[in-house]
């Protein structure tokens, strides 16, 4: 009789700590769900963040605007643009101490 009401209470306990684990998995894949719908809304709202930026930076659209507002701003022709190419730091650095000798009395 007393082994029997041991196995009870142990099956007792075994079936709550089933159910326990049980409802924190479901508690866990419930969060993961909702984690899942905010990252696709995520995804969603920065596609249409982008589709924003390409419809602002297109070319013929901007030209249409500044035609429209009557702008003072013209093409520049390829063959005015220049290259600049980046100094060199040591010249940089060497025109600086002239200068700075050239200011100091």
């Amino acid at each position: 009789m007393t082994i029997l009401i041991v196995a009870a209470i142990a099956l007792c306990g075994g079936g709550m700590f089933h159910v326990w684990l049980k409802n924190s998995q479901v508690i866990v894949q419930r969060e993961i769900e909702q984690i899942k719908m905010n990252i696709d809304e995520n995804d969603d709202s920065i596609n249409s963040v982008q589709v924003k930026i390409d419809r602002k930076l297109n070319l013929y659209r901007i030209r249409a605007e500044l035609e429209g507002t009557g702008s003072e701003l013209v093409d520049i022709p390829v063959h005015a643009i220049e290259k600049v190419l980046p100094a060199d730091p040591l010249y940089v650095e060497e025109t600086a101490r002239k200068a700075v000798a050239q200011l100091t009395p």
